[in-house]
Formats: structure tokens, sequence, C-alpha cells
């Protein structure tokens, strides 16, 4: 017996050392291969350059560069220039809003690469590492494309269908192309994670959609590739829908390069900043026809070329040509939850100039030679909540400029609603609420609207809450967005929580506001009012940092300057003291102060006092789609509660016990919106959160926020324009107000809004 678990006890050391010996040989090959890849990808320097930002510059012998690599160019001769000098462009409207700047490399500061070398970026051990396998590094995987065509053959659609890419775009085809352009502002957009990354870019390809080839330049924050966030030049190119080709720069063989001043992967700067200076890369590739290849220039520095004898259907034309960014990430394509990898600048492509990344002086290149603005273009993104695409003419004296761009997930997803039993809301927490018994309706029907002029430019659908695709909560109970600890935690004081600070109100001039807030309104008096309406346009307008936020609503309010009551509802983005909705995305809003917010000043159910009745709206959720429609309010005079009513929907009422002069009616009526922040006012350098829209009330329908249907409930309990209305805005460069009647047949629309800062809001 002894002997046996001798036996065994040897036979399992004999284990041990075997899988020792294995796991060491594994190690020994993988070193072995990753110096072999090295050594291949890291070609003999002439002279090396340490980088200020880490990276190493090797300057390579020219004609020992990895183009030499492949087999179709064992014996070839670099062409150091085209035969044709690159087209310029004598397009009129080929200026735009920006100054272009020149674009420099951080290495540039530490020395520059010798005649007859080329700059390349070295790779390092760890870079190979990281890679999914080693022969794979700096390639693509297989995606594949289509092109839909429309009944008049040109193409409605055009996109990716692969293994995690999303792209928002414009294209155009229907022609032969023997070049593209575009300048291409640079930003600093954020990756989720090591293994995702983010272009901003120009594609020329031809051929069928699952072998297409495609040559390709622009900008790439890409940190497994590259170990850092910072933005990099990059060209990039398959030969057969990236199943076998698929290569980032010079990694792999096939471009030619000839610049000595441009390393392709190196990082670049300076990058744009939100509302300072827009700095730009003016991109083109060009097919040499007596040549016959495709030369790449970034601003005034030709780089290289793909010779034709790499290529295919790429050999003689382009037969479409794409501008737009593009995302790499697994959570794409309705994998949840969504990447937070941003594309262009991280803002959508709506937020325009300043604000989201663009490429303007698009221009493609016929059998002509003559660059020009392409004479058919469609715009799409795959994901458009994630990602967007924007063709923007600010009018015909300037050509369009493309827009595009996102945040990716939006901070709204992974709200929590919880469906609270209707008795045990926190209506009941206040104390003239102790035995208070629920009405479940009003007792009269809300007035309906028989003016003939209510119905106006269109017609606005019924705008749903994000939620609701998750579930729906029982009868009996009302939807709660939960909230977490770490808003509480981010709150200026636990006491303070979801309340408003003091401010003082003046029908006439609201320019003594102690607080930093900034109303554009449309405002009615001389009567008593016990309710109002409007149709509120929904938007999702920036909001600068996460301490501001901005609003489009209506406000009921009586009494004294000091100590006035208010009654408010409509929709918000943005987070009061850091704490109370995920930054830029909408929400529903209501709001109740009861003297001046001196102590008093609650958003939503966090402060106790509104009870409500729907369990199908939760105040503080997120809604979509935008550019919809809010609601109205107004007061029963048989049980004297203000009933508020969203979308046809009774939600809930505040009841009489909790007001003073709101017991019986409203002296003041205010439709617009307000933004909060600390830098308005006279504060220099004004905020740049945005207020509906983003545009001035000036843009009108299709541009501007506006409230239409504006209503007044007086008495006689029906719903009737107001007799008297003024507007106003306290800072009408920042933000504006318009009360607008396109015709005397139709009532006025209210428009307002703005960007904040701007070049007459400074």
């Amino acid at each position: 017996m002894e002997k046996r678990n001798t036996l065994r006890l040897v036979f399992v050391i004999a284990l041990l050392v075997l899988s020792s010996v294995d796991v060491e040989g594994k190690a020994r090959k993988i070193t072995s291969e990753v110096e072999g890849k090295l050594k291949l990808l890291n070609k003999p320097a002439v002279k090396s350059i340490e980088s200020e930002d880490g990276d190493i510059i090797d300057c390579v012998d020219i004609y020992k560069q990895p183009a030499f690599d492949h087999p179709a160019l064992k014996n070839h001769k670099i062409e150091m220039r085209p035969s044709i000098s690159f087209p310029s462009d004598t397009t009129t409207a080929a200026k735009n809003e920006s100054s272009q700047r020149v674009l420099s490399q951080i290495w540039h500061k530490s020395g520059s690469c010798p005649k007859g070398t080329i700059p390349i970026r070295r790779i390092t051990r760890k870079e190979l590492l990281r890679a999914a396998s080693i022969e794979h590094f700096g390639r693509e995987g297989p995606r594949s494309s289509f092109v839909a065509s429309t009944t008049n053959n040109q193409s409605s659609h055009f996109v990716y269908r692969n293994n995690g890419t999303e792209t928002s775009y414009l294209i155009t085809l229907g022609y032969s192309y023997v070049g593209a352009r575009g300048n291409i502002n640079i930003w600093n957009p954020r990756a989720q994670s090591p293994d995702e990354y983010t272009t901003a870019q120009i594609w020329l390809k031809s051929g069928p959609g699952d072998s297409f080839e495609s040559i390709e330049g622009g900008w790439m924050v890409n940190p497994k590739l590259f170990s850092d966030t910072q933005p990099r030049i990059f060209i990039r190119w398959t030969l057969d829908s990236y199943q076998k080709t698929g290569c980032i720069n010079l990694i792999c063989s096939g471009f030619v390069q000839t610049s000595q001043g441009i390393g392709l992967g190196s990082a670049i700067q300076p990058t744009s900043q939100r509302w300072g200076n827009q700095y730009e890369v003016d991109i083109q590739i060009n097919m040499d026809p007596n040549q016959r290849r495709w030369w790449l220039k970034f601003g005034d520095d030709v780089i290289g070329y793909w010779p034709f004898e790499i290529l295919t259907y790429m050999q003689q034309k382009a037969v479409l040509v794409q501008w737009g960014g593009d995302v790499y990430s697994k959570n794409v394509k309705g994998v949840k939850p969504h990447t937070t990898t941003a594309m262009g600048s991280g803002d959508h492509a709506s937020a325009l100039l300043g604000a989201a990344c663009y490429i303007n002086k698009l221009r493609i290149l016929d059998y002509s030679l003559q660059l020009k603005y392409p004479e058919w273009v469609h715009t799409d993104s795959e994901e458009p909540y994630c990602y967007s695409s924007l063709n923007y003419q600010k009018s015909l004296a300037f050509e369009p400029t493309l827009f595009f761009g996102g945040p990716g997930r939006s901070r709204y997803y992974g709200d929590i609603i919880d469906c609270v039993d209707i008795y045990k809301q926190p209506a009941f927490d206040h104390l003239a609420l102790k035995n208070h018994k629920i009405e479940m309706r009003p007792s009269i029907s809300f007035p309906s609207d028989t003016t003939t002029t209510a119905k106006n430019e269109s017609s606005l659908p019924v705008l749903p809450q994000i939620w609701h695709k998750s579930g729906s909560c029982p009868k009996g109970t009302i939807p709660i967005r939960r909230i977490r600890r770490q808003e509480l935690l981010r709150a200026a004081s636990l006491e303070h929580f979801g309340r408003e600070g003091p401010r003082t109100s003046s029908v006439a001039n609201t320019t003594n506001n102690k607080r930093s807030h900034f109303t554009a309104y449309l405002l009615t008096t001389g009567d008593s009012y016990i309710g109002a309406r409007g149709l509120i346009n929904v938007w999702s307008p920036r909001v600068q940092s996460p301490d501001e936020y901005t609003t489009a609503q209506i406000w009921l309010k009586n009494g004294p300057g000091d100590t006035f009551e208010s009654i408010e509802a409509g929709w918000m983005v943005g987070s009061l003291n850091k704490t109370l909705t995920p930054f830029s995305s909408t929400y529903l809003l209501h709001m109740v102060l009861l003297d001046g917010y001196l102590k008093t000043g609650c958003i939503n159910l966090i402060c106790p006092g509104f009870v409500q009745i729907s369990q199908y709206h939760g105040l503080g959720s997120a809604i979509q789609p935008i550019s919809q429609k809010g609601g109205k309010q107004f007061s029963d005079p048989n049980q004297r509660r203000w009933w508020l009513s969203f979308q046809d929907e009774v939600i809930g009422y505040w009841p009489l016990e909790i007001f003073s002069y709101l017991q019986q009616k409203a002296l003041f009526v205010q439709w617009g919106g307000d933004v909060y922040s600390k830098n308005v006012k006279g504060v220099k350098p004004h905020t740049t959160t945005a207020m509906g829209s983003g545009d001035f009330a000036s843009g009108l329908w299709g541009s501007a926020c506006f409230i239409q249907n504006v209503r007044i409930v007086e008495d006689s309990l029906q719903l009737k324009y107001p007799k008297w209305v003024h507007t106003d805005s306290e800072e009408p460069d920042c933000y504006s107000a318009l009360n607008y009647q396109k015709d005397p047949a139709l009532e006025p629309i209210f428009y307002f809004g703005g960007p904040g800062r701007g070049p007459n809001c400074l």
C-alpha cells in the first residue's frame, strides 16, 4: 500500500515538472515571435528621436521602409512626387466659417529626420503583446459593406455591417472618382477601453461589398495600438473588405512613404477646444493618371502613395467617396450597454461649429482634374441616438459643412424606476398632507381648446419615456426615478439636495435676479389665471458642465417679488447642483416654490408637496425622441388643486394646503427657457450652456425651440390666447425671444433660445 502511494506521489511531481517545462517553452516561443516581429516592423534607423510624449521616431532609409516587404514591390522604384501637381481649389465658395491653422506633430519639437530617410514611429514590445495575436497586430478584422439603391439608381443608404464598427458619414457616388479632399476638424474624443478606437477620416472605395478595396486617411484615437489617447494621423487600406488585408500606417507593407516630415501614427497638436480655437488638417488623396498611383497629402506635405501594383478595383478609379467618423467597439449594433467611446468631439452633429466635429471644403476629383463639391450627397448614421451626421448650410453664401459625431452611450442609460405605492409617495412627508386623501381626477374636465387658430404648422406626435421600453408600473403605484448614492454625495449639501437657492422675481424686469439664472420668455398679466397651456418643442441642448442646467417650461406665479410662489413644468437638460439628472439627456420637469426660493424650491418628487397619480409618466425620467410636445396645468375651482397634465394624461396636482398666494389664482403666466450657470449676467467668459435648441429665436421653425398654442384659463374655464403678451430676454446676444406671426390667419408662435457664449456673447 505504501509503495503504491509513493509511486502516485512521484507521478504527480513528474506532471508538475513537465507542466513547468511546457510553460517555459511556450514563453520562450512567444518571446522569440515577439522579437522577430519587432525586428520585422522596426527597420534599422539612421537616426532616432525621442519625442516628449514618449514616442521614439526612427529615421529609416527610404529604400528600407516596410513597403518593400511586399512581393509586388520587390524591384519598385520610388517616385518622389506626382507627375502632375495636386489640383488647387478654385471654387468661390471654398472659404468657410473657421480659419485653417497649421498642423504640427509633437516629435517635431525634438528633432528632424535627415534627407533620404522617412520618420517611422517605433513599435514597442508592450504594444505588440497587447495585440489579439502577433500575426494580426495592426490589422483590421473582416467587414462587409453594401449600397442600397433607390428607384432612380442613386444610393440612398450606405452602411457597414461588421464585427463592431459604427459610422456617421456623408457619401457621394455615381461617377468615376480619381480624388477627394476635406478639411477635418481635430479633437481628442474619449475611448472607453484600450481595445476600442475612434476616427475622423476620408474613404475612397471600389469593388463588391464582400471584397471591396478602400484607401483611407484622417486622424485616430486608438489606445491599444498607440498606448495613449492622443489623436494621431493615420492611413488605412484594405484590398478585400478587411478579410485578410486591412492595415494601419506602415505596419503592413504596401504604402510607399516619401515625406521626411510627417510620421504616420505620431501624435498631432493642437486639438480643437469647445467654443475656442478650431484646428483642422487638410487631407487630399489623388490619383496620378500617368503613374497610376494614389498620392496622399496632409496640409502642404505630400506623404507618399499607394502603388497600382497592390490594387485591383482601384487601379483606375474609385466608385464612391465617403467623409465622416468611425468607432470600433464590441459593444455596438444593439449590444447593451452601448460603448461610451465618442466620435468626433463627443457632441452630436446638431451642436454645429465650435462644439461638433466637422469636415469642410468637401471636394471630389473626376477626370476633369478639377476639385469640385459633389453633385449628389447623402448623410446617414447607423445609430443616430449614439452618433449623428448633418450636412449643414448656414446660408446660400456658404457651401455646406458636414458635422458628425456623438457621445456613444448617453448617461441616461441605467436609470432605475421604482414603482411605489401611491400612498407611500414623497408627498405625504409634507406636514400639511399628513391625512391627505388622494384625488384621482379633477372634479371637472380639463378645458379643451376650441380656438380656430389652435392648429399650426405641424402635428406633434406622442412623446414616450425611455424606461417604457423596459416595463410598466402596476395599478396603484407611481413611477419614481431612483436617486443614487453618487448623486447624493455630489450635492453641495445633503440638506439642499434637489433644491433651488434664492432668487427674486420682477414681472417687467428680471435683471435683479440674485442667482445665476437667465430667462428668455413670453409673459402675460392683468387677469386672474387659473390655468395655462403650451405645446413645448423638445430638444437636447448642450450643457457646459455638470453643475449647470437648461429648461423649457411654463410658469404660473403669484405673490410679492421677494417671496413669490410659482409652479412650473416642462423639460430639463443637465444637473441641478450636480445631483438630479444624468448629464446631457432631456427629462420631464416640474417645480414648486413658495417663497422666492428662499427656503423652498424643489424639483419633481425630491421634496414633499406634489401628489402624483399617474402610473405611466415618471418625473425626472429621460424622454425621446427630441422635438416633441409638452403639457398644461390648471386649477380645479371645486377641489382647489393645481392639476398638471402631460400628453393629455393627468400627472398629479399641487394641493391648496401647501400654498398661500396660489390658493386661488395666479397673477402672471410665463412661457420660455431658463439657464442656470455661475457664468452669466456679466461674468466672463459666459457659459456655453444652450437654451432651447441652441439656435436663436430668429432661426424659427425647424431650427429654434418653440412653444405654440399658448393658452391661459380664466374664471370662464375656456382656453384662450392671452389678451396681452410681452417678450423679453435679459441678454439677447446670448439667448433671444420672438413672438412670431407668419400669417394673420395663424396665431403667433413663441420662439426662444440661443447658444450661450458666442461671437457677441462673451
